[in-house]
């Protein structure tokens, strides 16, 4: 999701009204030499009124916004959405130049995951610039580092959904090495998952697993319960006391051994630290709880992007 907000935050910035042969690309920097550029030269005096009293800078600025506005609706089916930049001049936002963005969305998805709202403020200045790569390509970078604070409101309700969309455990449902005490282990599927989360961050989970192995064999009804936590930058579910019907019960010595098991399986749920790379440092995160909902609050810093 993270790789998700910094491309957006590219289109929010580079999105124009106006033909590509009119805005700042006819020319590209080697991304050695993006340091010698200018740090932020924007209109001003005579132009800059120009634009201001003339209507362009009005203009300009929300028909992007609107641009803008559309694409969030078609990539995430975002019901209602509000852009909001605060630019130096038409002229400027048109040459990829702005002094903050801010979105905020309600009822989209993201990659698959469900959210209830999604704000994001990038404080600048922003300032991207297309360039030449060590490898002869053509990529926007952010020549200035940037400030980005995400909020992120998640339906408790919906928790099963979103943990079901990660890539992580797209995966982890389809092929698991199962230990089966007393009887060893065992390569199952995961064919039913229900997660119910409560607002203190307790969780309740009910699945079925089948065999891979014996797939004539009966599925086994597996159920756990923990406390989803936020521990250096990482999501995870602790305090697990598990049991499988008719194998074991949760005070047990074996699920005591399975609950290890589970741990080791599914932690970390999601690693924030997994997206710190191309220049976007993920400085704080933070959870909260709110009635039905679990909010996420993200501080990061995009920082000049490394090519080599």
């Amino acid at each position: 999701m993270a790789n998700w907000l910094i491309g957006l935050l590219i289109v929010l910035v580079t999105t124009s009204i106006l033909p590509v042969s009119a805005q700042e690309q006819t020319t590209e920097t080697p991304v050695a030499a993006i340091h010698e550029l200018p740090l932020l030269k924007t209109a001003s005096g005579v132009g800059y009124n120009i634009q201001k009293y003339s209507g362009f800078n009005f203009i300009t600025e929300h028909l992007t916004e609107a641009v803008v506005k559309s694409y969030l609706k078609l990539k995430t089916k975002a019901k209602k959405s509000n852009v909001d930049f605060e630019i130096f001049s038409g002229w400027d936002l048109i040459r990829k130049k702005t002094k903050s963005v801010e979105i905020k969305s309600s009822n989209l998805i993201v990659e698959g995951i469900p959210l209830s709202y999604l704000e994001v403020k990038a404080d600048g200045p922003i300032y991207i610039k297309k360039v030449l790569t060590p490898k002869n390509k053509k990529k926007n970078m952010f020549v200035l580092p940037v400030s980005i604070k995400t909020k992120i409101i998640i339906d408790l309700d919906k928790v099963n959904e979103v943990i079901t969309n990660l890539p992580k455990w797209k995966k982890v449902l389809k092929n698991v090495d199962f230990p089966l005490p007393p009887f060893g282990r065992t390569k199952v599927e995961i064919i039913k998952l229900q997660i119910n989360a409560q607002e203190n961050g307790f969780i309740n989970v009910i699945t079925s697993v089948r065999s891979l192995e014996n797939p004539n064999a009966e599925p086994l009804d597996l159920s756990f319960t923990g406390k989803i936590v936020l521990k250096e930058k990482k999501v995870l579910i602790q305090d697990i006391e598990s049991q499988i019907d008719d194998i074991f019960t949760k005070d047990s010595d074996l699920a005591r051994s399975f609950n290890t098991f589970l741990e080791e399986l599914i932690n970390p749920v999601f690693n924030f630290e997994k997206y710190e790379k191309k220049g976007l440092k993920i400085e704080s995160v933070d959870f909260q709880y709110d009635k039905n909902n679990l909010i996420i609050l993200i501080d990061a810093k995009k920082l000049q992007n490394n090519f080599n």
